[in-house]
């Protein structure tokens, strides 16, 4: 899962560093260069409050000896240990996003048994409406392990089956959406 996982976020790694690379070496690094570099690390999925905060500090220490590649790992690592998920364990509602091919589906479903097998109440929404046949799989994993499942099969909104599957979830107790 590691390696697939890896070897998926390949385009992503190579469009990071050919952002980086943009701003590695300048002599002089002004607006332009600074706003083509967020343009591209929005591009390759970093996420805006991430992008913000990196062009941010990119933009107040423009004039020092500032190591690019420091302070996106930096910024990004302070973002990661901010997020309440890692280490705890009491959020009611799990979100999975990300590019393509990464394994979000199958990582729903391994997620909802592991918290099954904790003796949870779990159901998934399933809101995948880009790629074909998600729904399908989610559906299939959810059968397969005694998983509830929402899904509205004639919806092609993820925000409208969202919508609809918290207010479904609402009065029926679950420990993990």
């Amino acid at each position: 899962m590691i390696r697939k996982t890896y070897n998926s976020l390949r385009k992503t790694r190579n469009s990071l560093f050919n952002a980086v690379s943009l701003i590695t070496g300048k002599k002089k690094i002004d607006d332009a260069v600074i706003d083509e570099f967020e343009e591209k690390l929005l591009l390759c999925d970093i996420g805006f409050d991430v992008t913000e905060e990196i062009v941010s500090q990119l933009r107040m220490s423009v004039d020092s000896k500032i190591e690019i590649q420091k302070l996106i790992k930096n910024t990004i690592l302070d973002f990661l240990s901010d997020i309440s998920f890692y280490g705890n364990d009491s959020s009611e509602i799990i979100m999975v996003s990300g590019i393509n091919g990464t394994g979000k589906t199958t990582s729903c479903a391994k997620l909802a048994y592991y918290y099954k097998q904790k003796n949870q109440k779990v159901i998934i929404i399933a809101a995948d409406t880009f790629r074909a046949a998600a729904k399908e799989q989610i559906s299939y994993w959810c059968t397969k392990n005694n998983i509830e499942c929402f899904n509205m099969e004639n919806s092609k909104d993820p925000s409208s089956i969202i919508f609809e599957g918290l207010t479904y979830c609402r009065d029926s107790n679950y420990d993990k959406i």
